[in-house]
């Protein structure tokens, strides 16, 4: 199944210097293997806030087992104390007729 792939999060930064707020990569994992990724610059320092990334058809099309993604958020924060909070997050897909949940989210 193609298109209309998308990585929903909820994100919250702590600025813990002054090299500015952090800023957080979002990977998506078939097993070992990164299918996608995106950096967000911009989270928001004052509330939680939603934020959507829809994927490109070619890499929603190099998914061939839904059962075994993994969401890894990653903290690039580079002073002590930036933190990255997230209240919620999902990959987001059309009906692909699997059970179970898409996805599962590690924190580093």
């Amino acid at each position: 199944v193609d298109g209309d792939h998308k990585v929903k999060y909820t994100a919250f930064a702590q600025q813990g210097g002054f090299a500015g707020p952090p800023s957080l990569t979002i990977a998506l994992f078939q097993a070992t293997s990164q299918i996608w990724s995106t950096t967000n610059s911009s989270v928001n320092t004052s509330q939680f806030t939603a934020y959507s990334n829809t994927l490109a058809d070619q890499y929603a099309a190099s998914i061939t087992d839904y059962d075994d993604l993994i969401l890894r958020v990653t903290n690039n924060g580079t002073d002590m104390g930036d933190s990255i909070k997230i209240a919620w997050m999902y990959l987001e897909v059309p009906d692909v007729g699997v059970a179970g949940s898409p996805f599962i989210l590690f924190v580093e």
